[in-house]
């Protein structure tokens, strides 16, 4: 869900950035811009998941002095560099896309900040993330993605009972990021040892979302944080075997089948 998302407002993104330049009277740079081979290619390369090929391609563009202010090649160049885990150079392309915000519609200017956000979450600068995060919900409250993202890095910062302020006015009307914010909630809720509730939300989430790794994953902290060891491990086993493997997934992975050597003797 969360790799669909990205792929969202990096389109969003780039339509904030095609959109600014209405308000300029330069409207035939405008028709160069959107028609330039560099524009086309790139965005295909991000469409199609090739990151390192839509940097590359962006980049040339911008090189070879086609439209040396494009902000829709910068907007390609950051977000591809957050498929790369490269969030400073991702955090140094979007401030380039962050001159146009005035001019973005709410939903842009909000997808603006939620990319700032997860950049700062992903370098674990956590405290700009969910200010970043807070910018997002000034400007539009009822923003679901927002409210969960924010849920779960304040949790990640040790504020588990503000985070259920967010994630649990989501649960009051239906969403369709249920499962996430139930896996959230979960989290914070383990976090101030109110085990049950955090038990039936991750039962939830097995329910609605039976592929997530991430669900077994937090399933087998609530059984070490219960000793249930044979349980535990068991999570463990089923998070490390699913095929199914969100983007950024393997390092998690990776870290998974550490906790289990040293937890889970064979």
């Amino acid at each position: 869900i969360l790799y669909l998302y990205s792929m969202r407002i990096a389109f969003s993104i780039i339509v904030l950035c095609v959109s600014s330049w209405s308000y300029s009277q330069e409207t035939n740079l405008l028709i160069k811009l959107v028609s330039n081979k560099y524009v086309r290619q790139a965005h295909i390369d991000f469409n199609q998941g090739e990151f390192g090929a839509a940097v590359n391609t962006a980049t040339q563009g911008l090189e070879l002095g086609y439209d040396n202010h494009s902000f829709i090649l910068n907007a390609l160049i950051g977000y591809s560099y957050v498929h790369l885990d490269n969030y400073d150079l991702a955090l140094s392309y979007l401030e380039k896309v962050k001159a146009v915000e005035k001019y973005g519609s709410q939903q842009e200017r909000v997808h603006l900040y939620w990319g700032f956000g997860d950049c700062h979450a992903k370098l674990n600068d956590l405290e700009q993330a969910i200010r970043y995060f807070e910018i997002a919900l000034d400007i539009d409250p009822k923003h679901e993605e927002t409210r969960v993202n924010l849920g779960k890095y304040l949790t990640d910062n040790d504020q588990p009972s503000e985070a259920l302020i967010y994630l649990e006015s989501l649960l009051e009307n239906r969403t369709e990021y249920e499962p996430m914010v139930r896996l959230s909630r979960a989290f914070a809720l383990l976090k101030l040892q109110r085990f049950e509730e955090a038990k039936a939300d991750l039962d939830i989430c097995v329910r609605l979302d039976p592929t997530n790794p991430y669900v077994y994953n937090k399933l087998s902290d609530y059984y070490h944080l219960t000793y249930q060891d044979e349980k535990f491990c068991q999570a463990l086993d089923k998070a490390i075997s699913l095929d199914h493997t969100p983007f950024g997934y393997e390092k998690d992975r990776l870290a998974l089948i550490e906790k289990r050597k040293q937890f889970c003797p064979e």
